[in-house]
């Protein structure tokens, strides 16, 4: 699914506005819809580890970005979230510890993470992570059952669009409402999460920072 295939739902509500105008607030409100609710999830390709190195950049897909981690794993097996702050209690020397396999891991960025204890061996695509993804601009292809949410996406697109001043479709006040439904939508997403997508009950998770 393209950000453009939703157009037919925004475009109407704001006569005269570009379609590339139209197509960036459809970006923005999937930005915002991703990074609230951490909605869209993907395994990510996986990465060599190379002897005495601990930080690794995480790929993510052509036009995406990385919002969180969620799991690392090294050879199959899942690694431990910490903080940087507990590693500093686990022990005060664990940026420069070797061993021969990670046990823990931690960010620099939302895009980069840290294997800790660093490998004393090379691994090829031994690291694999899953993470919460945002479009990086127009062209991301976002996954088939984002329909879902278009609703939400109309939303936040018309309340972007209507908040720009001097245009023949600016309007405060609908600006408000339109805001007010894509806030709606977007706790119905995190809802939509927090119970996995189904009918179970809802689960508590925490997502790295």
């Amino acid at each position: 699914m393209k950000l453009e295939d939703l157009l037919h739902r925004v475009r109407p509500q704001v006569p005269g506005c570009p379609e590339d105008v139209a197509i960036d607030a459809l970006r923005v409100a999937a930005e915002q819809l991703c990074r609230q609710s951490h909605l869209w999830q993907e395994k990510l390709p996986a990465v060599s580890i190379y002897s005495k190195i601990g930080d690794y950049q995480l790929p993510a897909p052509m036009h995406t970005r990385v919002v969180s981690p969620l799991t690392v794993h090294v050879e199959g097996r899942l690694l431990e979230h910490r903080h940087k702050g507990e590693l500093d209690q686990w022990h005060r020397d664990w940026r420069d510890r070797l061993a021969p396999e990670p046990h823990f891991w931690t960010m620099n960025s939302p895009d980069e993470v840290v294997i800790v204890p660093k490998p004393e061996g090379d691994k090829i695509d031994a690291l694999v992570a899953t993470a919460s993804l945002e479009p990086a601009d127009g062209e991301a292809d976002l996954p088939g059952w984002f329909h879902q949410y278009a609703t939400c996406l109309k939303e936040g697109a018309l309340a972007e669009l209507k908040e720009i001043p001097g245009k023949p479709w600016s309007d405060p006040k609908m600006m408000q409402l339109h805001q007010r439904r894509f806030d709606r939508e977007v706790a119905r997403a995190r809802y939509d999460v927090s119970r996995g997508f189904s009918d179970r009950p809802i689960r508590t998770t925490a997502y790295p920072r």
